[in-house]
């Protein structure tokens, strides 16, 4: 279970209105994103040619092609609790609930 989660949103390019947002969720219960900072973006232009020449395939597909895609440089501070510091957190939490379920 994540501890902690951050938003982020960037504006793609100066021609598009509207913004692009993210949530980053740790994957471990003892991670938590203190910071998270948008350096960079920029559009990919030609991808599809680019990944088609890497993978050595011809996509026909016009989905891809009706696609925009974008590099997106992210700088994240995260912090990683000690184990025996996170299984008292845990340990702690399950009691609360346990006493909620109890007045029930």
């Amino acid at each position: 279970m994540a501890i902690d989660s951050k938003d982020f949103k960037f504006q793609p390019d100066s021609d598009t209105p509207e913004e692009i947002s993210f949530k980053m969720i740790p994957s471990n219960y003892r991670d938590t994103i203190k910071s998270l900072e948008v350096v960079d973006t920029n559009k990919i232009l030609g991808f599809n040619t680019f990944n088609n020449l890497l993978m050595e395939t011809k996509s026909r597909d016009n989905e891809d092609r009706e696609s925009d895609f974008y590099n997106v440089t992210v700088n994240l501070v995260v912090r990683r609790m000690s184990q025996f510091k996170a299984d008292q957190k845990q340990m702690l939490r399950s009691a609360q609930k346990d006493q909620r379920l109890a007045l029930f």
